[in-house]
């Protein structure tokens, strides 16, 4: 007995389907359904082959697992970010971005199920990326932006890695490296760490890298207590901190939009829960607590400290006089860890979308302690019976040896990690997050005029958001490429940030070691003073 759709059938719009067709999505073919589930999970398949069953997760897995997606290196930016929005401003700008991002998260999951239904009744496969939804709803343009946004995103993310290696590592180790020699040092481990074809050795060691970055959040709240209960808190000082800074609220945006990652992370993890109808309620709640921990290290730490001039937090802290260098180190090993987890999806794109060169066969497993390490050097030297198969390897080795190095380069390139983030999420973060799930929503479901006019108007603000904050983060880092240094930032590069203070202020200057020096706070309106004690 067949159903009648809830709403009238219109051309090139998807519709939500009644039970009868909602069992018979259920009862998709168990071959389709692995396939799909094996796409969204970034597992290699043809259509003719047989993928086995993944191992499905509880909802307090699916929980963590969506958690740990989220709080990752990124959020030790979000201190900075704070500074430029204010202490007023800033909580409220995020709790809005936050919302809109969550509610951006349950368009795109409307917008898969609505696909999916249309596609079950035309026998297709499974829409199971962002990118399958958006051509889905949207046609192929639709699905060739929604890649490339996605793509620009986690390029954008491992550029930012590269920074935060390498100021992390000045920070933990204490050398004095030009920016671009640190860089290139973390070169080699990175692209080592990206050409296996196979990921899932590498990926448990993520729940480490995460534990890192728990573990960096927790000294961050420890180091603002006690600058707080020692020195006092810089919102309660005389001076105070401002409540807002409209000027420079985009690159706040920005820098949220790039800690939120959920929308590309939504699709693959709901395929592989158990009980998938409690997708949303996981979502939701994990959503919450995510929003909570970045607020408050943002928040706090602005609070706290004032005014925040590094990215991470953790470098910060370490010029500061906190002893952070454990923590930097394991940071370093955190990004390094999460680096290739972050660039193989986009680096696939380029391979096939660009480069023509098709997905890898499933390797198989290699008996021996070393099986795996084996059966990853043949893939990456291309050593292959079918000769055609072999000589696309070497080309997709070449490809991502090329991909991570131009990273790098770019990385050298950028002056500030902190506008360089905010770049990223203003630009292709903003398409992702913000302009695409509502208008797949109102392209293909929408029905109610009021849902209707509210869509165009989150498209609309978007699209100005996405064009006026790239446009001022551009010339914001253009600016910080040629901005003239100061005395004080040509102090710090001739002698290192733990001897400004003597440097500076001789002993026989200083009256009391403890107390702050007005040199310090303001080298430029000093310029004069610097000058008599010959030191610029």
């Amino acid at each position: 007995r067949r159903s009648a759709p809830l709403l009238p059938p219109r051309p090139g719009v998807l519709h939500y389907a009644s039970s009868g067709h909602a069992a018979r999505a259920r009862a998709a073919p168990l071959r389709a359904v692995r396939r799909s589930a094996a796409r969204g999970a970034g597992v290699y398949a043809n259509d003719d082959s047989e993928v086995a069953a993944p191992q499905l997760m509880t909802n307090t897995e699916a929980f963590l697992s969506l958690i740990k997606a989220n709080i990752g290196p990124g959020c030790l930016s979000l201190p900075f970010a704070f500074t430029k929005a204010g202490t007023v401003a800033g909580p409220l700008v995020f709790v809005a971005t936050a919302a809109y991002s969550l509610y951006s998260q349950h368009l795109i999951l409307d917008c898969k199920d609505a696909a999916n239904e249309r596609r079950t009744r035309r026998g297709d496969n499974y829409a199971a990326t962002y990118g399958e939804v958006a051509g889905a709803c949207l046609g192929p343009v639709g699905q060739v932006v929604t890649d490339v946004s996605v793509c620009l995103v986690q390029l954008g993310v491992c550029i930012v890695f590269f920074d935060f290696l390498a100021e992390s590592f000045e920070a933990g180790t204490g050398v004095d490296l030009p920016h671009y020699a640190l860089v290139a040092g973390f070169l080699p481990f990175a692209t080592a760490l990206s050409l296996p074809r196979d990921m899932k050795a590498i990926a448990p060691y993520s729940t480490a890298a995460n534990a890192a970055t728990l573990l960096a959040l927790g000294t961050v709240f420890a180091c603002a207590s006690q600058h707080v209960s020692t020195e006092g808190a810089a919102i309660a000082s005389e001076d105070g901190l401002p409540a807002a800074l409209l000027a420079t609220v985009p690159l706040f945006v920005g820098s949220c939009l790039y800690s939120f990652e959920g929308q590309t992370l939504i699709l693959p993890v709901k395929a592989g829960m158990q009980n998938s109808e409690d997708f949303r309620r996981v979502m939701d709640a994990a959503f919450v607590v995510v929003a909570a921990v970045l607020l408050s290290v943002g928040e706090i730490s602005y609070a706290a400290f004032g005014d925040i001039a590094d990215v991470p937090i953790t470098a910060e802290l370490q010029a500061r006089g906190f002893d952070m260098k454990v923590v930097n180190m394991l940071l370093c090993g955190s990004v390094l860890l999460t680096f290739p987890l972050q660039l193989i999806p986009a680096v696939s794109i380029i391979e096939e979308r660009l480069l023509g060169i098709p997905p890898p066969h499933t390797l198989g497993v290699q008996p021996g302690p070393f099986g795996w390490l084996r059966a990853q050097v043949a893939s990456i030297v291309g050593r292959d019976p079918e000769e055609a198969q072999a000589a696309a390897e070497k080309r997709r080795t070449a490809a991502r040896v090329a991909t991570v190095a131009a990273l790098a380069g770019v990385a050298t390139a950028v002056p500030n990690i902190g506008l360089a983030v905010a770049l990223v999420g203003a630009g292709p973060g903003s398409v992702v997050a913000l302009i695409m799930p509502p208008l797949m929503h109102f392209v293909a479901i929408d029905r109610s005029p009021v849902q209707r006019v509210g869509h165009v108007l989150l498209i609309a603000a978007s699209s100005v958001f996405c064009l006026y904050g790239t446009f001022t983060n551009v010339e914001a880092l253009i600016g910080e490429v040629g901005k003239p240094k100061s005395p004080l930032e040509t102090i710090k590069e001739e002698i290192g940030p733990s001897e400004i203070r003597e440097a500076i202020c001789p002993p026989e200057f200083v009256v009391d070691e403890n107390a702050p020096q007005p040199l310090l706070e303001d080298a430029e309106a000093d310029f004069e003073v610097l000058q008599e004690l010959g030191l610029y």
